[in-house]
């Protein structure tokens, strides 16, 4: 597959009854790193997105082919703006989907004034952060400073 582009990917707010969609988008994106079941099953409540989380954070999806094939949430956590979730299905993993959802929540991070992100990473999407211009600031957790461009 080429390289996912704006044109091919919608990308729209979460509605709270899509949290069960959005929480097996999420076990089978952390399924794809080869975690086992037990660890993934220890995780369980990390990667089960619940209706009240949809309603109080900024969610949005992309949805390709009319399915929904990724999802992001930005909110404000207890250190501060927070990127919880960026996950994206695995067999669209390395095709661009990341990065627009990554764009996308920069653009809504900077809208709301915010100048820095906390992204608590798994270890598997460090690179990815990395590239996308975070910096590990102590073990799994990065933080990405939004440049304001006037």
């Amino acid at each position: 597959m080429t390289k996912l582009t704006t044109a091919d990917i919608h990308i729209r707010v979460a509605q709270k009854h899509e949290a069960t969609v959005l929480s097996d988008l999420t076990w089978r994106s952390k399924g794809y790193w080869g975690y086992d079941e037990e660890f993934l099953r220890n995780c369980g409540e990390l990667l089960n997105i619940k209706a009240s989380f949809i309603e109080a954070a900024m969610v949005y999806v992309a949805e390709f082919k009319q399915r929904i094939s990724g999802f992001y949430g930005l909110w404000e956590g207890h250190d501060g703006p927070e990127l919880a979730y960026l996950q994206v299905e695995p067999e669209l993993i390395g095709n661009g989907l990341g990065k627009l959802l990554w764009n996308h929540a920069v653009v809504q991070a900077k809208q709301k004034g915010w100048h820095a992100l906390r992204i608590p990473a798994d270890p598997h999407s460090i690179p990815f952060f990395q590239h996308m211009g975070a910096v590990v600031v102590k073990e799994e957790i990065l933080q990405y400073t939004l440049e304001i461009k006037e």
